[in-house]
């Protein structure tokens, strides 16, 4: 608008002064005039623009204003349904006070009956006929004695008690009888394995001691020890499943004793392995015999010797002390004895005490007294690797 006056003052004022415009200025004219229009354009379009977004955001207003309504009616919806509620609630209350005051007056403890909970379904009809039922006995039988109560809690409390500690008892004999028989298994094994090395290692070393001949270790084993085992296996199987049956029916407390007189029985009979003792069958070379009553002592110490010495083997202690084992024996036999020493000397430390030159030539070290030309004795030790 200023422009345009500014424009119109000039054009005053060329006509003022009488002067014609020149093509130049009609062409300047021109060209304004095309520059107002555009401007004049631009602003109808902005004047537009603005009239779009004014409607727009009236039509926005009314949607508005028909959601205000929408949501008015739904609070009014919920404010009668809260009424209705606030109604029902007001009732249930009521008939929750008529109900605390009836519990109270048939049971007297509300609080229990509170912490009571069901998730099962319940028919109210069918419980309210049992309750029915229920207090029409409880009327025919009449009152009942405080000290009868009393006396029945004590006797409950005494009878729980002892029931717990017998299913203690039950639990752990069973646990127990498990126990052994995994150990029975243990043990078992391990002698069945060990005494078969120790009777290789006794059959060898008899033979290094005698130069030959024969020697074993046999089990003696009870008189049907095999069909005792088998009977007991049986017997323990059949034991198991009695107990399952009888811990989970449990049907009386006769069968409850039965089960424990079978337990007792079975630990009283069970025995790993069977055995009775060992005997030992020696037959040196050139005899024919093979008890070891009928050997001579120089024999029998071979033998033992032997026997000892192949538990060694099998079993090695930290040390063994070994006192004058060699003093029944010849300088040949003392020399197989000390050449078996020297071989189990890598598993375990002897300590021999001996008079005996072959067992002291294989020694280590040798400790003993000797007496000088003074006559006074000495401690001596020599490491005769040395």
């Amino acid at each position: 608008k200023k422009d345009l006056e500014k424009d119109r003052e000039k054009g005053k004022l060329l006509f003022n002064k009488k002067n014609f415009p020149n093509q130049q200025v009609n062409q300047e004219i021109k060209e304004k005039l095309i520059l107002l229009e555009a401007k004049i354009k631009e602003v109808k379009e902005k004047i537009n623009s603005f009239n779009n977004k004014q409607d727009q955001k009236r039509n926005q207003l009314f949607v508005l204003q028909k959601n205000l309504q929408n949501f008015q009616l739904k609070i009014n919806e919920l404010i009668a349904q809260l009424n209705n509620f606030k109604i029902n609630s007001v009732r249930q209350e009521a008939k929750l006070e008529d109900l605390e005051i009836e519990i109270r007056n048939n049971f007297g403890n509300l609080k229990k009956i509170k912490e009571y909970i069901t998730i099962d379904s319940i028919d109210v009809e069918l419980i309210l006929e049992k309750i029915n039922l229920l207090k029409k006995q409880i009327d025919q039988i009449g009152g009942i004695d405080p000290e009868v109560e009393k006396e029945y809690a004590e006797t409950k409390g005494r009878y729980d008690f002892l029931d717990n500690q017998i299913n203690d008892l039950t639990k752990a004999i069973y646990s127990l009888e498990k126990v052994i028989k995994k150990l029975d298994i243990i043990i078992k094994e391990r002698f069945d394995k060990e005494f078969k090395n120790i009777s290789i290692k006794f059959e060898e070393y008899f033979k290094i001691l005698f130069n030959g001949g024969q020697a074993k270790i046999i089990k003696v084993i009870a008189d049907a020890a095999n069909e005792k085992n088998e009977k007991i296996i049986k017997q323990e199987q059949g034991l198991e499943q009695e107990l399952e049956t009888t811990e989970k029916l449990k049907i009386n407390e006769n069968i409850e004793q039965l089960d424990n007189l079978i337990k007792i029985k079975f630990l009283q009979k069970y025995n790993a392995t069977g055995l009775t003792g060992i005997e030992i069958q020696a037959t040196p070379p050139g005899k024919k015999i093979k008890s070891v009553a009928m050997l001579s002592g120089g024999e029998r110490a071979l033998t033992a010797i032997a026997l000892i010495c192949a538990i060694i083997s099998s079993n090695p202690s930290p040390f063994v002390v070994l006192d004058e084992v060699d003093a029944a024996l010849d300088e040949a036999n003392s020399e197989r004895l000390a050449r078996i020493l020297d071989d189990l000397s890598h598993k375990t430390q002897f300590i021999v005490v001996t008079h005996n030159r072959a067992s002291m030539h294989r020694a280590n070290i040798l400790y003993g007294v000797t007496m000088s030309n003074d006559g006074i004795s000495k401690l001596l030790s020599i490491k005769l690797d040395q």
